[in-house]
C-alpha cells in the first residue's frame, strides 16, 4: 500500500521534490479498500514541514485518483508573472493573484471536461510560450517532445528535459537504496 504510493512519488515527482519543478501529477490507482485519505492525509502532515502540499483532482472518466503535488511558493511565484496572469484571465480565471483560488477553479475545470484543461501546463511548471504553442497547434507541429510539447525554446526546454530525467533517476536510485522520500524532499 504505502510502498507503492512511495515509489510513485519518488518516480513521478522527484523534481518537486527536489525543489528543480514547482509542481507534478499522478494518477493513483489504490487497492480494492485502501484508505486513500487516511493517506493523503499522512503525506499532507510529513510534507508540511517541507514546504510541498497534496491535492487530489477530479475527472469525469476516472481510472483513478489524481494526485497533484506542488510547492506552493514557487507555484505561487509562477503565478505571479504578469503574462500569466493575463493568459489565465484570458481563459475564465479570476483572482489570479490566489494560488488556492486558481487552484480550485483549475480543479472545477477539470471535473467538467473529459480531457485535461490545456492551462494544465501553466501548473506543472511548464514554459507559457508552449502552453500557448499547444493550444493554437492542437497538440501538432510542435519542434521537440519531452515531458510536455515544445512550440517555444527548444535548447531550454530540452535541458530541462534531462534535469528532470536525472533527477529521476538519481532519486529512484538512493529510494532503492533505502532512502526514504522525506530523505530525498529538499524542504522549503
Amino acid at each position: 500500500m504505502t510502498k507503492s504510493f512511495d515509489n510513485l512519488l519518488v518516480s513521478h515527482c522527484a523534481p518537486t521534490l527536489a525543489r528543480i519543478k514547482a509542481a507534478s501529477l499522478f494518477c493513483y490507482h489504490p487497492q480494492m479498500g485502501e484508505p486513500v485519505c487516511q493517506i493523503l492525509d499522512l503525506w499532507r502532515c510529513k510534507f508540511k514541514p517541507f514546504g510541498v502540499e497534496l491535492a487530489t483532482m477530479e475527472r469525469p472518466a476516472r481510472c483513478g485518483v489524481l494526485i497533484y503535488v506542488y510547492r506552493p511558493d514557487a507555484l505561487s511565484k509562477k503565478l505571479d508573472d504578469p503574462e500569466i496572469q493575463r493568459f489565465l484571465s484570458g481563459i475564465g480565471y479570476q483572482d489570479c493573484s490566489c494560488l488556492q483560488r486558481c487552484l480550485s477553479q483549475l480543479t472545477r475545470r477539470m471535473a467538467e471536461n473529459d480531457t485535461f484543461p490545456h492551462e494544465i501546463g501553466i501548473f506543472l511548471d511548464y514554459p507559457l510560450q508552449d502552453v500557448i504553442g499547444f493550444m493554437k497547434n492542437k497538440g501538432k507541429a510542435q519542434c521537440a517532445c519531452g515531458c510536455w510539447k515544445v512550440y517555444g525554446d527548444q535548447v531550454a526546454a530540452e535541458k530541462r528535459f534531462r534535469q528532470y530525467a536525472a533527477c529521476k533517476r538519481i532519486y529512484q536510485q538512493l529510494h532503492r537504496c533505502g532512502h526514504s522520500v522525506l530523505q530525498l524532499t529538499i524542504p522549503a
